[in-house]
């Protein structure tokens, strides 16, 4: 049975193979000397087309300017010449050490603490930096915390009894001070001076009584410093501090105007004042 399907197969092969058409011929081969097309030109490129513009941005808002700074207030330049100060009763000074070498005999038992109203210096700048001149300052106030002296003074009645009791200081001399920036307004200052004293202590009873004792001697120191503030040319104003050393060499008692005793203190001993304030300068 096989190899019916074997014949079979082969006659349909043959039958089909005659029926198909002959091949058609190749073509010949080219002449070595045809011509070489040219080749195709490149497309032209397509024409570039301009965006539409775009709409103006909004003008942006521009802050005005700002006003330049002020200049700052420049200081008074430095200079030479006259100047002087006073004090515009804004200074006090407290007393310190002892009036003498007697037992108890302290300075603050002899006078309280001064309200100084008059604190003056005269002199010149000669430099820049350095003052010379004069001083004078005046203290004012009431007895000292010797208990005898108190309790005389609070024994009146203030009718027919009338006690009343003060103190006077004084100080007088030559001083210098330096400043450390002169040009500026604002300047540190130290200062040194030298000169007398004098402390009266005074008791009065309404005129039937009236006892005067008055101590005077030397200040072998005043030195001083503070803060220069020159406001303007012509005015500034100095807070300060200073401590005056010295010594009472002399002594004087009056009763009644009438001078009881007078003569040199044997024991002495060194004192001090402290005095802190407020100055007015002149042409600083």
């Amino acid at each position: 049975m096989r190899w019916r399907w074997i014949v079979l197969t082969s006659s349909l092969c043959r039958v089909a193979l005659a029926q198909s058409p002959p091949a058609a011929p190749p073509a010949p081969p080219q002449p070595a000397t045809a011509q070489v097309q040219p080749p195709a030109p490149a497309p032209a490129p397509a024409p570039q087309t301009t965006p539409p513009p775009l709409a103006a941005p909004a003008p942006q808002l521009t802050p005005p300017p700002a006003a330049p700074p002020e200049p700052g207030r420049k200081p008074p330049p430095a200079r030479t010449g006259f100047q002087m100060y006073v004090t515009p009763v804004a200074t006090v000074s407290f007393p310190m050490g002892d009036a003498s070498d007697a037992k108890g005999d302290q300075l603050a038992a002899r006078y309280s603490w001064q309200w100084v109203p008059l604190d003056v210096g005269l002199g010149a700048k000669v430099l820049d930096p350095l003052y010379i001149g004069a001083y004078l300052d005046l203290g004012v106030g009431w007895e000292g915390s010797d208990s005898k002296t108190e309790g005389r003074c609070e024994a009146g009645d203030g009718v027919e009894d009338d006690m009343s009791c003060s103190s006077v200081t004084l100080h007088a001399g030559f001083e210098a001070q330096y400043s450390f920036s002169p040009a500026k307004s604002m300047s540190g200052w130290v200062g040194y001076g030298a000169g007398i004293n004098m402390g009266s202590q005074s008791i009065s009873d309404a005129g039937r009584y009236s006892e005067t004792t008055t101590a005077s001697g030397i200040d072998y120191a005043r030195v001083s410093g503070g803060l220069s503030l020159r406001l303007s040319k012509g005015f500034g104003l100095s807070p300060f501090g200073m401590v005056t050393i010295g010594e009472y060499l002399h002594t004087r008692t009056q009763i009644h105007n009438i001078t009881k005793f007078s003569g040199a203190i044997d024991d002495k001993a060194l004192h001090a004042w402290l005095t802190l304030g407020l100055r007015v300068v002149i042409f600083p």
